[in-house]
């Protein structure tokens, strides 16, 4: 069995495509809805950033959550 620490954090990473729909969108959803139930289960954001067309898969969003204690 696998020992965990509280002092443990763990980095969640997520990359969601956009398709055919517009960061605007995506971020309203993203402030209404999905950040504030992520903070009840106490995730922390710790990065957010859209890709460009010259750096990656496009459209895309990169978050990277920040959760203590995981265990």
């Amino acid at each position: 069995m696998r020992k965990y620490h509280s002092h443990t954090l763990l980095y969640l990473h997520e990359t969601i495509a956009l398709g055919s729909g517009t960061s605007d969108h995506f971020t309203q959803a993203f402030v209404d809805t999905y950040q504030p139930m992520m903070e009840e289960l106490g995730a922390r954001l710790f990065s957010l950033w859209e890709t460009t067309p010259y750096n990656g898969h496009w459209p895309q969003v990169t978050i990277i959550w920040e959760i203590d204690a995981f265990a």
